[in-house]
């Protein structure tokens, strides 16, 4: 009988930050999202993880810099946390990069169940996205 799909399990990815980097994450995530989600939600996943990215690009992600993204399932939901080495991010919509965190941070909190962002040193911003049980 073959396996099926896991909870509590973690995805680990690194992205270069920069202007491309909300697209490198997306394509980063998407070959991962059958285990990690396998009843649906990958658009979800993959529309939050590159808001969070695109956040942390805006916020003052050292250009060059690596983002570590990490993609962690529970039974019902996956948590999308991305890191850097920011001295701060913002958690106002609109405080960090004007209309487009305003959009970017407003999109993820509609499609999530919790969001924030945390730390002074090693930011993160994260989320979790309801996924159907596997």
């Amino acid at each position: 009988m073959p396996a099926g799909p896991r909870t509590n399990r973690t995805v680990c990815l690194r992205v270069v930050a920069g202007p491309d980097a909300p697209g490198e994450a997306r394509r980063a995530v998407r070959p991962h999202l059958a285990d990690l989600a396998p009843g649906g939600a990958h658009e979800t996943l993959v529309l939050v993880t590159s808001q969070l990215v695109a956040h942390c690009v805006r916020s003052g992600a050292r250009p060059g810099g690596v983002l570590r993204l990490r993609l962690r399932r529970s039974a019902d939901v996956v948590r999308v946390e991305v890191s850097d080495q920011a001295s701060e991010l913002s958690a106002s919509p609109g405080a960090a990069g004007g209309a487009h965190d305003d959009a970017g941070l407003r999109t993820t909190a509609a499609l999530s169940s919790r969001w924030g962002v945390s730390g002074a040193a090693g930011a993160r911003a994260w989320a979790e996205v309801p996924v159907p049980p596997p």
